[in-house]
């Protein structure tokens, strides 16, 4: 193992173990190793979400976006991490943006479904997987996902009804 090597788990252990701050070791400026330090801020972003550490994904995603603010991939991985994390409301947002950026993306589409169906906004829900399922006609996951939103919409009680109607 070469000393860069040694250095990156004992950096990595430390940010996950709370150490270090995370941030702090990302913000060291090296135009040359821009790609490199790139993806090791992306291995750290793995192996954080591995171990359920989301806050220090977060981080390096927030930190990378920063730099490039209209990086679909890291704004897609940004929404997950919020949303693993139970912040919901920002996943929501994130993926909004990433929508105006490629609107025509199914992935992105299934996401603000689920997101929305989580915050209990169920018309907007099914909008979204409709626009998924427009946007691939054959895919099944968008096919199941509205179909389960339909059962869940047709199981609730009146009074249940009125209260995700947002």
């Amino acid at each position: 193992m070469s000393w860069f090597e040694k250095l990156h788990v004992f950096i990595l252990l430390g940010a996950l173990s709370g150490c270090v701050p995370i941030i702090d070791l990302l913000k060291m400026p090296n135009a040359e190793t821009d790609e490199v330090s790139k993806q090791q801020s992306l291995k750290i972003a793995s192996v954080s979400e591995a171990v359920g550490n989301y806050a220090a994904a977060i981080d390096v995603y927030l930190n990378l976006l920063s730099k490039d603010p209209a990086n679909e991939e890291l704004l897609f991985m940004l929404g997950n991490s919020y949303s693993k994390a139970g912040a919901k409301r920002n996943a929501a947002d994130v993926f909004e943006q990433l929508e105006k950026l490629d609107p025509a993306n199914k992935e992105t589409q299934l996401a603000l479904g689920s997101i929305n169906l989580s915050l209990y906004r169920p018309e907007i829900a099914k909008v979204y997987f409709e626009n998924a399922l427009r946007l691939a006609p054959f895919d099944f996951m968008a096919f199941q996902d509205l179909a389960l939103l339909k059962i869940w919409r047709a199981t609730m009680k009146p009074r249940d009804r009125f209260m995700v109607k947002h």
